[in-house]
């Protein structure tokens, strides 16, 4: 004991036991486990499922992109899509064995453990690290092309049946033509009408088809040779390919998976709002063309898609004319309306098409309302209801029009074959 300053201070004696108890005890405090029960607040369990609500759209993420892939027309990018896809469903049943796991942790206070994840942060960074990777060498290298935006040739276009009864008007093309106008004006009287449905042109249509599979009318594809005039007045035969399809995304994966495709892009929509989405290309052939030439032309339009829906097999087949007696189609236009606002209203053709038997029998007739799309510009809202409204307004003509009918002139085409051109 020693003394100072006014009083007395105890001082232990620094014996190396003392030492060692005291290094002893501070290597227990850093080492040792505390025992005192945890206090868990509630935060830590919402903590917890907002760590598995990110997993899941990391997941969701990947899936889509997945997906994305699988929507190629290459393999490479379908079978790595089918990966990712995989991967994306083991990352989602990891992440949930991992919120049930840290959360039994949470509620039994364990403390023997972590509740960090060692392996799933970088699993997942290698696997967005490939994606991303694959992604950019598919960009560069064509496999996932650019949208097309160099194609203008591409029309929305309302189609209405007109009826059986106006069909058979007398004086069809002068009194029941210029009476339709006077119809639809009073009908649809915003929209003030120029211009009459006055003759054209004419074309003789003759659809193709092999006779025994009817291959190409099983697949969406009309093959339609068109014979007509040009501007000078000279005889021109072509033949025109159009493939038709109700799904709009299975159009445009078509148009993705064959970029620079030179075609006439058609958006159809029919009463009841019966959609059609179809791509036309057209190529000259010879003069008066025999079977064989017809036949050949396969390999015209190789480009446009053909060979990925008929198998080599069926090229052997012979394409015979699917109308024995060809229609002669007559167009009758233009009646102008500017549909849409200020300066971003576009003109609007209105014309009438008319098939007629060698005989001038008119066996179907419709009434086109076409806009042009040009896909650097492409249709306004108030342009789109502008042309719904017309269409519904014109579509409530019972006189005129047959507003039940979804069908366009192929199904007549076919339905007239006695017995039936097509062997199902």
């Amino acid at each position: 004991t020693q003394t100072g300053g006014g009083g007395a201070q105890k001082k232990k004696k620094k014996t190396f036991l003392n030492l060692f108890r005291k290094k002893t005890s501070q290597q227990s405090q850093t080492i040792t486990p505390s025992l005192t029960p945890i206090r868990v607040e509630p935060k830590t369990y919402f903590a917890n499922e907002r760590t598995l609500l990110q997993w899941i759209n990391i997941s969701m993420f990947l899936g889509l992109g997945a997906v994305a892939f699988l929507r190629l027309a290459s393999d490479t990018p379908r079978a790595l899509g089918i990966s990712i896809l995989v991967i994306a469903l083991l990352f989602t049943l990891y992440a949930l064995a991992v919120f049930h796991y840290r959360r039994r942790a949470i509620v039994s206070r364990s403390v023997d453990g972590h509740y960090d994840d060692k392996y799933g942060p970088t699993v997942l960074v290698v696997v967005l690290f490939v994606f991303i990777i694959s992604t950019l060498v598919f960009q560069l290298v064509g496999v996932i092309p650019p949208p097309i935006t160099t194609v203008d040739r591409a029309v929305r276009d309302y189609r209405i049946p007109l009826s059986t009864s106006f069909l058979n008007t007398v004086d069809l093309t002068i009194n029941g033509f210029k009476q339709l106008k006077s119809a639809i004006q009073n009908i649809a009287p915003r929209f003030p009408l120029k211009g009459s449905f006055s003759y054209k042109s004419n074309q003789t249509v003759t659809w193709f088809d092999s006779r025994t599979s009817c291959v190409l009318h099983k697949n969406g594809f009309q093959l339609r040779q068109i014979t007509g005039k040009d501007v000078n007045g000279g005889l021109t035969t072509n033949c025109a390919l159009k493939h038709m399809n109700e799904d709009w995304e299975y159009i445009n994966q078509m148009d993705i998976a064959y970029n620079g495709t030179v075609f006439n892009a058609t958006e159809n929509i029919f009463p009841g709002n019966y959609f059609f989405y179809g791509r036309e290309i057209t190529r000259p052939i010879v003069q008066n063309p025999t079977l064989r030439t017809l036949q050949n032309l396969a390999s015209t339009f190789t480009t446009f898609f053909l060979w990925d829906y008929i198998s080599a097999s069926n090229w052997g087949e012979s394409l015979v004319a699917v109308n024995p007696l060809p229609f002669n189609q007559y167009y009758y236009g233009d009646i102008n309306a500017n549909f849409g606002s200020g300066s971003s209203t576009k003109m609007v053709s209105i014309a009438v098409y008319i098939w007629y038997l060698p005989n001038n029998t008119p066996v179907w007739g419709e009434v086109s309302v076409s806009f042009p799309i040009r896909f650097s510009k492409p249709l306004t809202y108030q342009e789109i209801l502008d042309a719904k409204y017309f269409y519904t307004q014109i579509n409530t003509l019972s006189q005129y029009f047959d507003n039940k009918n979804s069908n366009e002139v192929t199904s007549v085409v076919y339905a007239q074959q006695t017995p039936a051109f097509c062997l199902y």
